[in-house]
């Protein structure tokens, strides 16, 4: 890829690049949280009865309760782990107990990411790569 940089009137050109404003990019991010919220909400088991929103990353889901603790699913990401925890509902995994082997327990977040991956995409929304492998 090749940039060409001209100094004297502030503009940076790339192949495919394109500058937005300040109002475009709110009216952007505005748009992809309102599709995470509907891909969250569409995607929601019947069987959760209360989610705990938390900051940060992960999350956890507790199936024989209908209870999940993730983030609020407004970015990417946060969908991406919002659906993780959906996802142990609807595979009906219970890798939450504490007498399962710590091998099936990884097992079992791996099918949850994948089953996460493959909604995402079903939405027509792109996985993040980061921390989301």
């Amino acid at each position: 890829m090749k940039w060409r940089i001209v100094l004297e009137d502030s503009e940076i050109h790339a192949p495919g690049l394109t500058l937005r404003s300040a109002k475009e990019l709110h009216a952007a991010r505005a748009a992809m949280k309102e599709k995470c919220k509907a891909v969250a909400l569409a995607e929601t088991p019947a069987a959760v009865r209360l989610v705990y929103p938390i900051t940060g990353r992960g999350g956890n889901a507790w199936p024989s309760r209908g209870e999940m603790l993730c983030p609020r699913p407004f970015t990417r990401r946060a969908l991406f782990y919002f659906l993780r925890e959906c996802g142990r509902f609807a595979l009906n995994l219970t890798s939450q107990d504490r007498k399962q082997k710590w091998e099936q327990w990884k097992v079992e977040s791996r099918t949850a990411e994948k089953w996460a991956r493959e909604r995402m995409r079903a939405h027509g929304l792109s996985v993040p790569r980061k921390k989301t492998h």
